[in-house]
């Protein structure tokens, strides 16, 4: 087996490639790829890891494998309470088991992967995939690649399981939402795809980092300080502008709404309350910005009496 699968799951001929600049290759070798793409695919990744961005390529990729079925597609969240919410994964894989659609499951947690892949197996479901997001350091290696090699094995290990795929943050910050094409291979998206696939995430990207209560802290920071319209304020003398301040946020989800991805698939619910910002319309970005603003000036006391979420609570800094 290869130095970066576990021996006990991973047979060398099954083993990822590796490109001279250290990336993973696809597993799987041969023609038809996207025939082969499993009814149930994982996401795990610690927070902060830029999971979600993962989350939400690997859904839309579904979809544009099998855009008739896109409809039926499932991407769930789930949350670990002493156990991976099988109860909530188990009507998903029925339903998948019965109608022949796909679903995806993102969680935090490393047990979910294996149990979630016993799950699948009880209902005669092929392996599921397991993609992840992983930190790993910003420096290049000895011989000028990142250590891809070196954190998939760690994430296997820690999972006790087979990786298809894993995306590094540093590699994230070096490439940025090219690094998603990293994901042409494994599912054999044609060009197009490639291209749709892209177009959408460059904008979503953005979006998540600068709408509502999971946008980028130093950028909520930002906004939870100025009076008057979110990030209208200049940068202080000499400072750089934050990224968020440069775009007109509402001209970007408007971008959004008019992507191929969002014209195609927009009626369902992923592509159009995406995972970590909501119901887009145009304007939701920088209406969730400015009452985001409005609650974190009340005083800690009466934040705590509003009837916001606990994740709206924590955005305030």
């Amino acid at each position: 087996p290869s130095e970066s699968c576990p021996s006990e799951s991973c047979p060398s001929e099954s083993c990822p490639s590796r490109s001279l600049s250290g990336e993973a290759g696809p597993r799987r070798t041969g023609g038809g790829l996207q025939a082969n793409v499993p009814p149930v695919l994982l996401q795990f990744g610690q927070i902060r890891t830029a999971s979600t961005l993962q989350f939400q390529a690997l859904c839309v990729v579904l979809m544009l494998i099998d855009p008739q079925r896109a409809d039926e597609v499932r991407c769930e969240y789930l949350a670990y309470n002493g156990g991976c919410s099988s109860n909530e994964a188990g009507p998903t894989l029925l339903n998948v088991t019965a109608h022949r659609a796909r679903a995806l499951f993102k969680t935090h947690h490393p047990r979910c992967p294996r149990q979630i892949s016993e799950l699948a197996k009880a209902k005669h479901l092929a392996r599921p995939w397991i993609f992840a997001s992983a930190a790993n350091s910003s420096s290049l290696g000895s011989e000028g690649s990142f250590d891809v090699a070196g954190t998939t094995q760690a994430v296997e290990s820690q999972l006790r399981a087979r990786v298809e795929y894993v995306q590094l943050s540093s590699m994230l910050a070096w490439r940025g939402v090219g690094l998603l094409t990293d994901l042409q291979p494994i599912f054999r998206l044609s060009n197009a795809q490639l291209s749709h696939l892209l177009e959408y995430m460059r904008l979503y990207s953005l979006l998540r980092q600068c709408c509502g209560p999971e946008a980028s802290k130093t950028w909520r920071a930002l906004g939870q300080r100025r009076s008057g319209t979110w990030g209208n304020a200049a940068a202080p003398h000499g400072a750089t502008p934050h990224l968020c301040s440069v775009y007109n946020l509402d001209a970007l989800e408007a971008a959004l709404l008019h992507t191929h991805i969002h014209e195609q698939f927009g009626h369902t619910r992923p592509v159009r309350a995406p995972h970590g910002i909501g119901e887009l319309n145009g304007t939701l970005c920088s209406r969730s910005n400015r009452a985001m603003q409005q609650h974190c000036s009340l005083p800690k006391s009466e934040r705590m009496r509003t009837n916001l979420s606990v994740r709206d609570q924590r955005a305030c800094v």
